[in-house]
Formats: structure tokens, C-alpha cells, sequence
């Protein structure tokens, strides 16, 4: 199928130039839609007109085989566009600023930690890997190309392993392009339609570099029949100790790992493979307790979040079945297809016609579906605690993605080879009517994005660092810190972080909070949308009352010196 899109490369430059033509003509039809409505059906337009031409153009024999190659193309020219709108408005969350800024302030000479009574309070409860992960962005200029950056980094951090997956399996089919190309599709469309697994792939956080590391760990495993068994298990252990040391949520891995391995090999494999990821774990330790301080790091690492309560009020075990009913929500599908995928083996394994073992062997998506299953509590966990999000799913969220397309990707092609005229025809209709609805689910999602592409220049990085640089350390941005520190070069306390220490009941010193602000402080810029959590910082400036309705900004409610 891949080559007959190549084919269709004329074909598909001339529906770019109709899209062109069709965006060009917004500003003529602006009467009848808005503009951004009209940006965002261009784009749609430009898969629906590729799916036109392909019909017509194209030399198949029946309705079936149109749709087998124009559906699929449409579906990945979205995925593409989908990306890359995503990205561009990742500058309009102000988390990213305040992650990011911890990576600018160890540029500018600031240490990666501090005692809980010294320098700025940022939110660095994550190893000290993730903000060198994204240590790129500091080549960027301003704050909005620097976040943009920081999600595309992102994006690759997750990608890229799963590509790696994919390579390796797409070889073992006759199609290789073919069978590439559908795991690349399912995997974007997949993510896309996961809410908890979309924010850690565009956002910028310790869950995508921590993601990729695991990942990676899985394919230095999932590799270990093409190269040697002792090579790999040493960097698959070095790679697990590199995902927690990124983000302490994936402990989990250093137990699922061993315990796939003395399921499959035995105790002896699993205990060396242990030792190895142990090894590796605290000799990170001794490395990292030298350069920034083993109490400054146990003090964000462990401390502070240990002490954040759960978010419900009826505490953890009153919040524990929501909580994993709404992760059951977001995994079930995936689930359900690794098993109906796999049902015939399942069955033959339940009614013991194979060995556990030899089942282990010959079936390695049990690798991916057995990590997904052993990060589900701390996922659930890390949810229930105060400041967790639905992020935090995509450690389980993510195998099981990878788990069900690996599993899918092989099932169709063999169904669309190997079985008889009428049943591939059904597999083929099914197929095109599975990405249609998977690309019409992130319509929506998409839709609302290209908004924010379009006033791109107005998103609130911009706008305070333009603010900030007409007023130098002057005005107070706690959830913007990273665009002061670009007019101003040096980084104040975040919201975040401040956030942080309320939760968990740390008291901040006067003295200590004073020494990072603004030296001529005059006006304070609290977000909009967090104006719930405005006390946590107003609570240190009695003199600062809220300004006249008329003075407020777009994005922030301004309180001024009085």
C-alpha cells in the first residue's frame, strides 16, 4: 500500500494546492465562518480532496480497495498535521514555562537543587535527568520557541523507541514499508485519541523522557534474538535506572523487568538482570549525590511529595475507586484488543496446550501488556495524591498502546493477505471504518488547537516576556518564570513549586521568599486560570490589592503595590 501512496504523489500535490487555494479563500467566506473555523476545514478539506483524487485516479477494482488506500493516506496526513498544531500551542500552558524554567536556571549558574530554605522554589520533585533531558531548549531565544522545542523533544522522546519497536517488527513481514507504515498510523492515532497519554507526549515534563528510557529498556529486551543476550540485558538495566532517575514514579520497572525475566528464564537470569539494574540505580546515586547533594535531592525527591495528601477529601481509600475506574476508562480498549487479537493463544495457554514459558517466547507482546499492568498502581496512585494528574496514567497507558499495536499490525495484514476474497474485503472495509472513526474522534481535539496556532503570537510566554521587558524587574509573573527570566535573566520563585510546599505543609521563610523576587516589585500577575491558588502567593504580599477591573489583562487578574 505504501507504494501505490508513492504513486500518488502527483496526485497529492495537487491537493495541497487545492487546500492552499481553499485557505486563501477564508478571508472571502469570513462572512459566513470565522477564520479559525476556517484554517481548521482547509486542513480537513486537504484529506478529504486527497481522498477525491485517489477514488478517481486511482486504479482499483472496487469501493473496498479505494477506501484500503485513500482512508489510511488521509488518516496519516492528519496524524502529521494533528503533531505539528499540537506543538505550536503547547506555548498557551503555563506548566511548560514552569518546567522549563528549571532547566534555564541551571543554565544561568543556579543549582539543580537547594535545601528547602534556599534559592528559587521551583517544582523539582523529578530526578535530575529530566531537566537536562530537554536541555536543547536552552539554545532558544525566547520563550515561545524554547517551549515549542521542549514539545517537539517531547514528541521524540515517545516516538522514537516506538519506532525502533516497530522497525524490528515491520521486518519480519514481507510488506515492510506497508507494515511499517500501519504501525506508525496506529500508533499516532492510538496516542492521539488517549487523553492522559497525548499530554505526556506534547507536553513538557518528566513523563516523556522517563516514557522513552523505559521504552527503551522494553526494546533491548524485546531485541535480545538478533544480538547478544549479555549486551542488551546490561543497557535494558541501564535504561530502567536512567527512567527512574528521571521520574521516581517508574520504580515499578525495577521489579516488572526481573519478574518478566524469571517468568520466561527463570530465578538466576532474574536475579542477575536485578543486581545489573540495581548496580546501575546507585551508581546514579553516588554520581548525582556528588555533583547536587544527596539531603537537597532526597528533600524534593522524597520529602515534599511524600507529604502531599490525597486530593479527595475522604482521603485515599474513599478516592481509590474512582480513581481506578477512571483508569480502567482510559486502558480498556487497548486491553480489549490485546486480548480478542490474541484469544486463540490465551485460550490454548489457559487450558495449559502450551507451556508458560514456551507462551512467553513465542508471544512478546506479554512484555509490554505485563509493564502495563505493573505500573497501573503507582499510575493510580500518583493520580490520587494532591497535584497529580491524568498524566500520570500514561505510564501504563503507553505499553499497553504499544502492546495492542504490535498485536493489531500482524493480525490485519495477515488477514488481509491470507484470508479468502470476502473475508478481506470485510477486513479492509473494517479496517477503513476503525481509522476513520479513530481520525474523527481527535477532530474535535485538533479543531480547538488550530485556535490557538493562529494568535500563536499572543500566547501568555509572549505577552509577559514583552510586558516584563517594557517593565524590568518590575513585575511579578509566578506562573510565567521563564519569560522573566528571558527580559530579566534570573528566576523567581514559581507557582508551581509554591503550590508544592502549601501541599505539603512546608512552611516558607519571609527572608527566604523575598530574596527571589523582582527588585522593584510593583505589580503581581496571577493567571486567570488558577486564580484558586492565587492565595498561596498573595499570602506574602498584604500591600497588594487587586487593580481596577479596566487595568486586568487578557490572561492574568493584576494586583499592584499600593
Amino acid at each position: 500500500m505504501f507504494n501505490q501512496i508513492l504513486r500518488y504523489r502527483k496526485i497529492i500535490g495537487l491537493a495541497v494546492s487545492f487546500s492552499i487555494i481553499f485557505l486563501c479563500l477564508n478571508y472571502w467566506v469570513i462572512y459566513f465562518f470565522s477564520f479559525v473555523q476556517n484554517v481548521f476545514l482547509s486542513l480537513f478539506f486537504f484529506c478529504l480532496i486527497t481522498i477525491f483524487f485517489v477514488f478517481v485516479l486511482a486504479r482499483q477494482k472496487n469501493l473496498t480497495e479505494h477506501c484500503f488506500v485513500a482512508v489510511p493516506s488521509a488518516a496519516i496526513i492528519f496524524s502529521f498535521l494533528s503533531i505539528i498544531v499540537t506543538i505550536l500551542t503547547e506555548p498557551f500552558c503555563n506548566w511548560n514555562s514552569a518546567r522549563l524554567a528549571w532547566t534555564f536556571s541551571i543554565k544561568h549558574g543556579y543549582q539543580v537543587f537547594y535545601g528547602l530554605s534556599e534559592g528559587p522554589i521551583l517544582a523539582r520533585m523529578y530526578g535530575p535527568l529530566m531537566p537536562l533531558s530537554y536541555w536543547p531548549c536552552t539554545w532558544m531565544k525566547s520563550p515561545t520557541s524554547a517551549i515549542c522545542l521542549g514539545s517537539f523533544l517531547s514528541v521524540l522522546f515517545i516516538f522514537i523507541p516506538s519506532i525502533s519497536f516497530f522497525v524490528m517488527e515491520a521486518k519480519k513481514e514481507s510488506s515492510y514499508k506497508d507494515a511499517f507504515f500501519y504501525y506508525f498510523l496506529f500508533l499516532c492515532l492510538f496516542s492521539f485519541n488517549s487523553y492522559p497519554l497525548s499530554r505526556s507526549i506534547f507536553m513538557i515534563h518528566a513523563d516523556a523522557p522517563s516514557l522513552g528510557l523505559a521504552a527503551f529498556a522494553c526494546f533491548f529486551l524485546y531485541r535480545e534474538k538478533a544480538a547478544s543476550k549479555g549486551y542488551c540485558r546490561i543497557f535494558s538495566a541501564f535504561f530502567v535506572a536512567c527512567s527512574i532517575w528521571t521520574k521516581q514514579s517508574a520504580v515499578p520497572l525495577a521489579i516488572a523487568f526481573p519478574v518478566y525475566i524469571w517468568a520466561k528464564e527463570g530465578k538466576r537470569a532474574a536475579q542477575i538482570y536485578f543486581l545489573q539494574i540495581v548496580l546501575f540505580l546507585v551508581s546514579l546515586l553516588i554520581v548525582f549525590s556528588h555533583l547536587f547533594g544527596f539531603k537537597k535531592m532526597f528533600e524534593e525527591m522524597i520529602f515534599i511529595p511524600s507529604r502531599h495528601p490525597s486530593r479527595y477529601p475522604g482521603g485515599w481509600l474513599r478516592g481509590f475507586l474512582p480513581t481506578a475506574g477512571y483508569f480502567v476508562k482510559n486502558t480498556i480498549v487497548f486491553i480489549v484488543i490485546i486480548v480478542l487479537v490474541n484469544i486463540d493463544k490465551i485460550i490454548s495457554l489457559l487450558r495449559k496446550r502450551i507451556n508458560f514459558k514456551e507462551f512467553l517466547k513465542e508471544n512478546e507482546w506479554v512484555l509490554f501488556f505485563w509493564v502495563g499492568v505493573a505500573m497501573a498502581p503507582m499510575a493510580i496512585l500518583s493520580r490520587l495524591k494532591e497535584g497529580g494528574d491524568v498524566n500520570n496514567f500514561s505510564f501504563s497507558v503507553y505499553f499497553f498502546v504499544l502492546g495492542a499495536t504490535i498485536c493489531l499490525v500482524p493480525f490485519l495484514l495477515k488477514e488481509f493477505k491470507e484470508s479468502s476474497w470476502r473475508r478481506r474485503n470485510l477486513a479492509k472495509s473494517l479496517f477503513c471504518i476503525l481509522i476513520f472513526c479513530l481520525m474523527l474522534f481527535c477532530f474535535n481535539t485538533s479543531y480547538l488547537h488550530l485556535g490557538s496556532v493562529i494568535a500563536m503570537d499572543q500566547n501568555p510566554q509572549e505577552e509577559a516576556y514583552t510586558f516584563s521587558l517594557q517593565n524590568p524587574e518590575a513585575v511579578y509573573f509566578p506562573d510565567n518564570i521563564l519569560s522573566t527570566y528571558f527580559s530579566d535573566k534570573k528566576v523567581y520563585h514559581s507557582l508551581d513549586g509554591i503550590f508544592d510546599r502549601k501541599n505539603a505543609k512546608i512552611p516558607i521563610d519571609s527572608q527566604h521568599f523575598k530574596r527571589y523576587l523582582p527588585r522593584k516589585l510593583k505589580e503581581i500577575a496571577i493567571p486567570k486560570r488558577y486564580l484558586w491558588r492565587h492565595a498561596y502567593v498573595l499570602e506574602k504580599f498584604p500591600e497588594f490589592y487587586l487593580q481596577k477591573e479596566s487595568k486586568k489583562t487578557f490572561f492574568w487578574t493584576v494586583y499592584e503595590k499600593q
